[in-house]
């Protein structure tokens, strides 16, 4: 198929998911293992503005930022300053545990959310890391040792956890020597060329849905901009789930994880332990992936909400293409339907 019956279809399909959805814009990017990405958006940056969204604008796409921190470290990996089964203990070994139960959780385990940690930090901490003007890297340290006075809840067992990503951005900050954000920058962003953000962007506006019932988001809502508090949460979070940047570079950041890529950063013995998830039943998810199931048809794929966007990262199960969905709309209805939009797209 020539790239510009792509483009019409993928313009044509986005224009319908924006107007049967309601959505204020949508964009997505269709990214192949040879360099080749085809992005396209369509809508206004706010529902109440004719303002368009354009290409080089930034998106947030929440969770979809773990499978990045993962590439991270398994970067620090190949470069000798890490290693997957290094023990908490070791790398907080200044910081104090309560429990003994602490010491055979591994970096592996954080980052396939089995060590045991719950979702999110307390909420009462969580408000007050708004307020909180401290390093990152100091926050981090303080959330580490928080969370290492209770035994681990289930070691083992999969529990999808915000909290493990803040734990592995504390763990980078330590064995890199500088923050994680900085890391990112030096190891991951600049040798790949692509530049990125953190919270909420400055030109693309999130929308919350007007109402939350039983942790569905329904209604559209009013426009959020990036100077309200709440527009993102807090950057303690960074490392979870508060990246933000345009279609274009992550699109570059997606040659991390396909087959073949003409930009490899990482080795595929790195990737096949960022992908593997170990057998459970139910859902679980790899490194920043959810376990794919291939006897139906259903790819690699992740999504994020800070419950005002909605991404979605996708990828074929041979990891020779990849799709990536965006949409300045956090209600539930958007994220659901936002998967098969993915694998329309995959398919072209």
């Amino acid at each position: 198929m020539y790239e510009i019956d792509r483009l019409r279809i993928t313009d044509q399909v986005l224009k319908e998911f924006l107007n049967k959805n309601g959505v204020p814009a949508v964009g997505a990017s269709i990214v192949h293992s040879d360099g080749e990405a085809i992005s396209h958006v369509v809508g206004v940056r706010r529902r109440d503005s004719p303002d368009e969204a354009l290409l080089t604008d930034k998106w947030h796409i929440g969770s979809c930022t773990k499978s990045i921190t993962a590439a991270l470290w398994g970067r620090l990996v190949e470069l000798g300053f890490a290693n997957w089964d290094t023990r908490l203990p070791e790398i907080f070994g200044d910081l104090r545990f309560r429990d003994a139960e602490w010491a055979n959780v591994t970096i592996r385990h954080v980052l396939q959310c089995r060590a045991g940690f719950p979702t999110n930090i307390r909420r009462d901490l969580f408000e007050a890391t708004w307020k909180d003007t401290r390093p990152l890297t100091v926050q981090r340290s303080d959330v580490v040792e928080q969370s290492l006075q209770r035994p681990p809840l289930r070691f083992g067992e999969f529990r999808y956890s915000n909290l493990s990503y803040i734990i592995a951005g504390a763990a980078i900050d330590r064995v890199a020597q500088t923050s994680f954000e900085d890391a990112l920058e030096h190891y991951i962003l600049k040798p790949l060329g692509a530049t990125v953000g953190f919270g909420a962007p400055e030109e693309v506006c999130g929308h919350r849905a007007r109402v939350t019932l039983s942790g569905m988001g329904l209604f559209k809502g009013p426009p959020i901009g990036p100077d309200d508090p709440k527009s993102d949460n807090p950057q303690v979070y960074s490392s979870a789930g508060c990246l933000s940047l345009s279609l274009g570079a992550w699109s570059t950041l997606m040659q991390i994880f396909l087959s073949g890529s003409h930009r490899k950063l990482l080795q595929e013995e790195s990737l096949k332990t960022i992908f593997h998830s170990p057998a459970q039943s139910g859902r679980s998810v790899a490194m920043g992936w959810m376990q794919p199931t291939p006897s139906k048809g259903i790819p690699y794929v992740m999504q994020g909400s800070n419950t005002l966007w909605a991404a979605t990262s996708m990828l074929a199960l041979d990891r020779r293409k990849g799709v990536l969905v965006v949409c300045n709309d956090g209600r539930t209805r958007v994220l659901n339907r936002s998967i098969p939009l993915a694998a329309f797209l995959l398919g072209l």
